[in-house]
């Protein structure tokens, strides 16, 4: 197995513990209430120095209570 495909194994293995999280409304990471919490694979950013979009493995975007 590459090194590819064991690191692609660990970020599905994140993402579903953290998806598992949020479907029976426990709190993410143990601190973040779900339904302020998405998740996200693969998701972009765009990064300034870089002049490019930079791609997160798994990201947990957290919002502040009313806002999106």
């Amino acid at each position: 197995m590459s090194t590819i495909e064991k690191g692609n194994r660990l970020e599905d293995k994140l993402y579903g513990y953290l998806q598992d999280q949020l479907d029976q409304s426990e709190l993410v990471f143990d601190a973040y209430p779900p339904d302020l919490c998405e998740l996200h694979k693969k998701k972009k950013f765009f990064c300034s120095e870089r002049g490019r979009d930079v791609e997160f493995d798994v990201v947990v975007e957290v919002r502040r209570p009313g806002r999106s």
